[in-house]
């Protein structure tokens, strides 16, 4: 017999899920589909007869009972930091075209990477900067960097320089959208 299961994230196509009774030496066809948002990672469990484990489209041959594991991962979103002061225009425009750029973006497949499709994600970081201080700036920013893969935003010059810095030592591309010279 073979036994057939998924785990989260998609299914079998071929042969199908459950307890499947072949012949020894039978070649049986395996198909997976991964869902919106996943991607086949390997099948697990009794792989020795599978061709390539790896595969989302390969074969096993019957030798014996089986039992194997179609395994999936939910692909990750790509996620910015939009960082601004958000009580003022220049904030609340940051953040608004952001959330345009990526509801545009996930209504499509999302951004291919290496191709894999990822979908966009967004953090709102209050900078405060207009009315408070750099460091309050940095404080907000630091709170999220180790949460995001980008930081986008900032208006100030010497606020800009200290959010540069945390993206810089974060190991984050900082991407600059304010009114400061020479950055």
């Amino acid at each position: 017999d073979l036994i057939v299961s998924t785990t989260e994230g998609g299914e079998v196509l071929t042969p199908d899920n459950g307890t499947l009774s072949y012949d020894e030496g039978t070649v049986v066809p395996l198909v997976v589909f991964p869902h919106t948002g996943y991607r086949f990672v390997n099948w697990t469990g009794d792989v020795d007869t599978i061709a390539d484990f790896n595969a989302a489209s390969t074969t096993i041959t019957m030798q014996g009972n089986y039992e194997i594991t179609a395994n999936f991962e939910e692909i990750p979103p790509i996620t910015f930091a939009i960082a601004g002061p958000m009580t003022v225009v220049q904030g609340k425009h940051h953040w608004w075209g952001a959330e345009l750029a990526r509801d545009e973006i996930n209504a499509g497949a999302g951004v291919n990477v290496g191709g894999v499709c990822h979908k966009i994600e967004l953090i709102r970081v209050d900078t405060n900067e207009i009315s408070g201080t750099p460091d309050e700036g940095v404080n907000a920013l630091e709170a999220v960097i180790d949460d995001v893969d980008f930081v986008l935003g900032g208006l100030e010059t010497q606020s800009i320089a200290a959010y540069r810095e945390v993206a810089m030592e974060a190991k984050k591309i900082f991407i600059n959208c304010g009114a400061a010279p020479g950055f």
